[in-house]
């Protein structure tokens, strides 16, 4: 899938395997997103809790950094925010609800956030972030491996008597 131009450099999949490694300060990133979007945008968009905490992290640089110098505010107001298929969809309150043909203002601002998000699809991975993903996801085969193997030999051990 392109972005506004950009090819995608890292899967779906990947992405939501990052963000689902546990991030200890996620609470804190939450509340801080909050209080950002209430200071700047005056509005609070559902399904911040819902991101993970890298997202909440650069979201807030990303989007202040969006602004003219001289504003104070952000200049849109984000209603909802969620993750999908490792991709963040922004919906904007001032935006009309009918699909335009054409690449508005607001499709503009998601290339730009999404691209650049970290973890994201159209971001490479760390080389350090590849490693986290392998070792959790290799350590959670090697449990359901052994699971599978302590049922298997209880059942060989009750099948003999």
């Amino acid at each position: 899938m392109q972005l506004g131009g950009l090819e995608e450099e890292t899967s779906p999949e990947e992405v939501c395997a990052l963000a689902a490694i546990d991030h200890r300060g996620k609470e804190e990133a939450v509340e801080r997103a909050k209080e950002f979007f209430m200071t700047y945008a005056c509005m609070v968009p559902t399904g911040l809790p819902e991101l993970p905490e890298p997202w909440l992290l650069g979201l807030t640089n990303i989007l202040w950094g969006l602004r003219q110098p001289h504003w104070h505010r952000l200049p849109f107001f984000i209603g909802r925010l969620e993750m999908q298929e490792g991709a963040l969809l922004l919906q904007f309150a001032q935006e009309l609800r009918e699909p335009e043909p054409r690449i508005t203002i607001w499709d503009r601002i998601r290339f730009t956030v999404n691209a650049c998000l970290y973890p994201s699809r159209w971001r490479k991975l760390k080389p350090r972030d590849q490693v986290r993903i392998l070792n959790v996801y290799a350590f959670e085969d090697k449990i359901s491996d052994a699971a599978s193997h302590t049922r298997s030999a209880r059942r060989t051990h009750a099948q003999r008597f």
